[in-house]
């Protein structure tokens, strides 16, 4: 895994900035996904969201769910 994959896991731990991610990309901006009810899996998986053109945008290997 490069410093760019932990650097984006590292970001995605913190709950508020998953949920604000997810909110935008999938809901719009509309407050869907809330923080306080998310928590760290102990399993890991791969997430690639990709732009509008094709390119990805966010690649993580972290996992937080509800």
């Amino acid at each position: 895994m490069g410093q760019a994959d932990v650097n984006v896991n590292l970001w995605l731990k913190d709950t508020k900035r998953f949920a604000d991610l997810f909110n935008a990309i999938l809901f719009h901006g509309e407050t869907v996904i809330l923080p306080e009810n998310l928590h760290p899996s102990p399993e890991t998986t791969a997430v690639s969201l990709q732009d509008a053109q094709g390119k990805n945008v966010v690649k993580s290997n972290t996992v937080i769910s509800s």
